[in-house]
């Protein structure tokens, strides 16, 4: 990979495999100074991070992706393995990953003004069990990040599944769990942790890994308060299968259990429905949220 900061915010010098080139790449990595963060290390400019997370790209969840083969990604890729052969188990994935994130992402993204993605991966993406470098994984990696800076986008690499463990940077989690349908309760759940933040003094920028609201009413009011905090965030998630909840900024057109990888499908099945991520249209824009992010980081 080209660049990496402690942060793990990069910005790519150079592009390989991306087509576009109508936006300025970010200037440089980011860099914190106390509280605040910079778009470079000397000279830069304070900014505040502001996007989504690229969930269900590498690392797959079921209860957002179209994948009811097994329980977990490991378990589905053995499962392919062992009836398809571990080169088109590979190929599955290939298609998967073709169909679930492309450039038009990162326009659409780029186009409600947010300027990070972080992005979630696995230790399985860069190396095997025996420690063998997967030059295919970084090549990935390489170009997301690319593709990212072609549109003036940060993107924040998070290790997310490290080998027999999760592993956890620090930053918060926001969820209100429990007040999912209640507006009120949400906004004084965020502003409870708001409370929180400012009791602890912590002399370092606050960054909100993952987030979400739900209520189509409370997305304003937490959003702002983010803003007024000078906070950092990327909400959970860029694209989801089943448009529900207000999981996603672009959700599946026509979710159906028929879409759906599952274990009784043969090779041809899984490759037709995870190739069919990749038709024009298959993902539509959540207007009802994204109208919101809009107004809210335009400061309209």
């Amino acid at each position: 990979m080209k660049k990496t900061i402690p942060l793990a915010v990069l910005s790519a010098a150079l592009v390989a495999g991306c087509t576009t080139s109508r936006v300025a790449e970010p200037p440089g990595h980011v860099t914190a100074v106390g509280k605040t963060l910079y778009d470079r290390a000397d000279g830069g400019r304070p900014i505040v991070l502001r996007g989504v997370n690229a969930g269900g790209w590498l690392v797959t969840e079921n209860w957002m992706c179209p994948n009811k083969v097994a329980g977990t990604q490991t378990e589905t890729y053995e499962s392919f393995s062992a009836r398809f052969g571990k080169e088109k188990a590979d190929e599955l994935y290939r298609i998967y990953r073709k169909g679930w994130w492309t450039e038009q992402d990162f326009r659409n993204f780029a186009g409600l003004g947010l300027n990070a993605i972080r992005l979630p991966f696995g230790w399985r993406d860069l190396i095997t069990e025996d420690g063998e470098i997967l030059s295919e994984g970084f090549a990935l990696l390489d170009w997301f990040v690319d593709c990212a800076a072609r549109e003036g986008i940060y993107t924040i690499l998070d290790l997310h599944a490290a080998p027999g463990s999760q592993n956890v940077a620090y930053e918060y989690h926001f969820y209100a769990w429990g007040q999912e349908k209640d507006p009120k309760g949400i906004i004084d759940n965020l502003r409870m942790h708001r409370d929180r933040e400012r009791e602890t003094g912590h002399g370092v920028p606050v960054y909100v890994g993952e987030c979400t609201f739900f209520a189509n009413e409370a997305w304003k009011d937490c959003l702002q308060l983010m803003e007024d905090e000078g906070w950092s965030w990327t909400l959970w998630t860029g694209k989801n299968m089943q448009g529900n909840g207000n999981w996603g900024l672009w959700n599946y057109r026509a979710h159906s259990p028929d879409v759906d990888a599952l274990a009784s499908d043969d090779y041809e099945t899984v490759k037709a429905k995870w190739a069919a991520l990749s038709a024009p249209g298959a993902f539509v824009e959540n207007t009802a949220i994204t109208s919101v992010i809009r107004q809210v980081v335009r400061g309209q």
